[in-house]
């Protein structure tokens, strides 16, 4: 998609004329509305994850992890794009780390860089990632919240989709973070309140 807005961008300008200029008359001209967010929000969760929300980061782990699950010895420089190096372990950033989404198969850009990492041995089976779906993911993050509370509403924001999880475990959610409203000040009790309210329909 990017490659062929460039190819038409550069169809479109006309010489010597810089593509930072057309950009932002463009945006003049076509401002996003808040009609717009919400037909946004009508798309399929993968058209979003692979337009709206596809960042640099996701791009490189998915490259990163074509290049380790063919074969290929991947450079120690490609592999800090995606993970930090600590004394023997590696860990790989939470960002890419999220649920596969499911959708096209032909779409590179939702294939899941996990089984790679763990295939070439850079991350073990057991690590908190390995549960790839939404409700997966949730539970795994309730068990270790059991410790530490404070995990709970930053850790899903980060990793899963609250509406794309089973109601059963929606039901866990909403239980663990009336406790932890309970147990924190008010003042920091916003960010845990809507988790709440999704997960109670």
């Amino acid at each position: 998609m990017a490659a062929r807005g460039r190819q038409s961008r550069r169809a479109l300008l006309p010489a010597g004329f810089k593509a930072a200029d057309f950009n932002q008359w463009l945006a003049q001209r076509d401002p996003v509305t808040f009609t717009d967010f919400e037909l946004q929000g009508n798309w399929p969760r993968w058209a979003r994850d692979v337009t709206l929300k596809l960042s640099s980061a996701r791009v490189e782990a998915v490259i990163v992890a074509r290049l380790s699950g063919s074969g290929i010895d991947v450079p120690a420089d490609l592999k800090t794009l995606v993970g930090v190096a600590r004394e023997d372990n590696w860990i790989l950033n939470p960002e890419e780390s999220a649920a596969v989404v499911e959708g096209p198969a032909e779409l590179w850009a939702l294939a899941d860089p996990i089984p790679s990492f763990i295939g070439a041995v850079w991350i073990s089976p057991e690590n908190p990632f390995s549960g790839r779906t939404d409700t997966a993911m949730v539970s795994r993050i309730l068990e270790e919240a059991r410790s530490d509370g404070a995990i709970i509403a930053p850790a899903m924001s980060l990793l899963a989709d609250i509406e794309a999880v089973e109601e059963k475990v929606l039901v866990e959610v909403r239980t663990a973070l009336e406790k932890r409203l309970a147990d924190v000040p008010p003042t920091q009790r916003g960010a845990l309140k809507n988790p709440i309210r999704i997960s109670w329909h």
